[in-house]
């Protein structure tokens, strides 16, 4: 069964209901959100992190990625490609950012990252439900890039954190079967583990 049609209206009151956060609270959630992120083991562990640039009314990726250097970890962000796909390049802090076909900032550089050798992902996200399902923002990047994980038995990285404003929670999604599930979401208030 498609449930396009209800995940579309989640998706709508979702990003509403984080657009009317102001800035103030918005920089203070997402500080608490990267200290929570920073304190999981998959965190710490990880050798490689996807971590998405953020738009003004999302999770402020900034610090998780400053932190995600300072730790000595590889960082890297999607950029969109032709004929909707998504690549993952290397991120430094001297890497030239340009805005895509959506206005979202995205490296310059083609230097891809393979999958295999990505450990964590860091995922945007409108909704979330505490099942571990998420709504995205709508292209299907991520559950096209990551469809291998649906069958986690052979292939078990990377694993997908979806972060979040409180805010953004469901009830309930409906899931469609090409969905990625989250590993974890963290929030401003909870870490959820699935």
């Amino acid at each position: 069964m498609n449930h396009t049609a209800d995940q579309s209206e989640l998706r709508k009151n979702s990003i509403r209901a984080r657009r009317q956060l102001d800035n103030l609270k918005r920089l203070a959630y997402s500080d608490r959100i990267a200290d929570r992120l920073e304190r999981l083991p998959v965190f710490r562990s990880a050798n490689t992190v996807a971590v998405y640039l953020s738009s003004w009314d999302e999770v402020d990726t900034s610090e998780i990625i400053l932190r995600s250097w300072r730790a000595n970890k590889s960082v890297v962000a999607p950029m969109i490609k032709k004929i909707s796909r998504m690549a993952f390049v290397k991120l430094e802090a001297d890497t030239q950012l340009r805005n895509n076909r959506y206005g979202l900032l995205e490296p310059a550089a083609s230097h891809k990252v393979c999958t295999r050798d990505i450990n964590l992902v860091i995922t945007p996200l409108s909704a979330f439900d505490e099942s571990g399902a998420r709504i995205g923002m709508g292209g299907g990047y991520y559950d096209r890039y990551f469809s291998q994980l649906a069958h986690r038995h052979a292939f078990v990285h990377p694993r997908m954190i979806g972060i979040a404003f409180d805010c953004q929670r469901a009830t309930k999604i409906p899931e469609n079967p090409w969905d990625i599930s989250l590993y974890a979401c963290i929030t401003e208030n909870t870490a959820y583990t699935f």
